[in-house]
């Protein structure tokens, strides 16, 4: 009877034992397992040797099963013949922790270990939820990279399910399974740019455009040079009137505004809107003047602001 090598678990080849040409010939079996392998203790029976019980090797060396087939005739023992079943150990996989990642961005790479076993090898396949893309299964094996970058396109969290599968000597172990998180990016619509007289308010700005849950929207505002209060204001939400930009140049300054949405960790992208502020022009100071009745006042031709186009009404 040809032995047999199969991995721990795994049902035997089903054996019939033939040879004798004496009539009402029966097989009687037994079957010993090496310390080490489950189930313990002696197997026996006659005629067909099943693959009952399954027997299963937990440590990190071959172990063998072995067999004695002994044929029986009428009260008369033939001669034993023995074969052996060797049971391969299977290799084993360390659980792995969860990711999240923000959708288009690169993921920690992941390298799977746990097998005992030399040459193990560890195969995974990565399913991506339904509005993720790319679209289907990716697998490999070895280390999990972050090709290709998942998009989430959607306005919710999805996932991305891997399943490792360690493999040695022809064994396949008990897989792991980890999820990776992609999460959506959220957006703000564009907003209109203002313009307004040096010391006005502004027209205040409630920033719109995610439907991500959880979505704030961070700005900050740059006045440039020559505008007062001179440095960079910030803050989230709403985009108040405070402070009150005062342009004391005779040129018109901007205030560039930066908005930003951010949910759940993710940024995305900014968009930018400037504030224009316009100079305040002046006048000199004109002589009054005294004249007769029906006398025409000397001509006056007012002066005073250096801002261009400003007129004197």
């Amino acid at each position: 009877i040809t032995s047999q090598t199969i991995c721990s678990g795994v049902a035997i080849t089903p054996v019939t034992p033939t040879g004798s040409s004496v009539s009402n010939t029966v097989y009687n079996w037994t079957g010993t397992p090496q310390s080490g392998i489950t189930p313990t203790g002696v197997v026996n029976g006659s005629g067909l040797i099943t693959t009952s019980p399954a027997w299963n090797n937990p440590t990190t060396s071959t172990l063998d099963v072995v067999y004695t087939v002994t044929p029986v005739a009428n009260g008369c023992p033939g001669t034993p013949t023995t074969f052996t079943v060797t049971l391969k150990p299977l290799p084993t996989v360390n659980s792995i922790p969860p990711q999240s990642v923000c959708s288009g961005n690169t993921f920690s790479t992941v390298t799977p270990t746990g097998s005992f076993l030399s040459n193990t090898t560890y195969n995974w396949t990565g399913t991506p939820q339904v509005g993720i893309t790319p679209a289907g299964i990716v697998n490999g094996s070895g280390a999990i990279t972050s090709t290709p970058a998942w998009i989430n396109s959607t306005s919710n969290s999805l996932d991305v399910l891997y399943t490792v599968t360690p493999v040695a000597n022809g064994c396949s172990g008990v897989p792991t399974t980890f999820t990776l998180t992609v999460k959506p990016i959220p957006v703000v619509n564009s907003i209109p740019s203002q313009s307004l007289c040096s010391g006005n308010t502004m027209t205040a700005i409630n920033p719109t455009g995610s439907t991500v849950n959880n979505t704030i929207y961070n700005w900050t505002g740059s006045p440039q040079s020559g505008i007062t209060p001179s440095g960079v204001v910030n803050g989230n939400g709403a985009i108040t009137t405070v402070p009150v930009w005062i342009n004391p140049t005779t040129n018109p300054l901007d205030v560039i505004y930066t908005v930003t949405p951010i949910a759940n960790g993710c940024n995305g992208t900014p968009i930018v809107f400037n504030v224009t502020v316009n100079p305040i022009p002046i006048i000199n100071s004109i002589t009054s003047q005294t004249i007769c009745s029906g006398v025409a006042i000397t001509p006056v031709t007012p002066t005073g602001s250096s801002v261009s186009n400003t007129t004197y009404n």
